[in-house]
């Protein structure tokens, strides 16, 4: 019970009012828009350049520009809570992009014998 205490004052509980905040924000985070498949394809295009010219540094500046965990958490909440209404459009959105991105990338590597390097 001590060490339960002791969490408790090192992370303390979330409030009712963030904890709704926090959920209510998530949700609109994890309904994709136009900027989320624009960030989609741009981080997909660098990453593939990126892979294409071998350059480590350009692919880990393309996972930072890519907006798939906000899906990603989405889904794991609504797995976890049972909140289909939040669990099918952030899935949607996390397939869309993936399907996206790996299009981008076939699309991509196919054109490279065209590309400059």
């Amino acid at each position: 019970m001590r060490v339960r205490g002791y969490l408790r004052r090192l992370v303390p509980p979330i409030q009712r009012e963030d904890r709704k905040k926090l959920y209510e924000q998530l949700v609109e985070s994890s309904d994709p828009d136009f900027d989320f498949f624009l960030f989609v394809f741009l981080s997909g295009t660098i990453a593939t350049l990126g892979l294409l010219i071998n350059s480590p540094a350009v692919i880990i500046g393309a996972m930072l520009l890519a907006p798939l965990m906000s899906p990603i958490i989405g889904v794991g909440l609504a797995s976890v809570t049972g909140n289909p209404k939040l669990f099918w459009p952030a899935l949607s959105a996390l397939l869309r992009g993936a399907a996206l991105a790996i299009l981008l990338a076939i699309l991509l590597t196919l054109l490279n014998g065209e590309m400059p390097f």
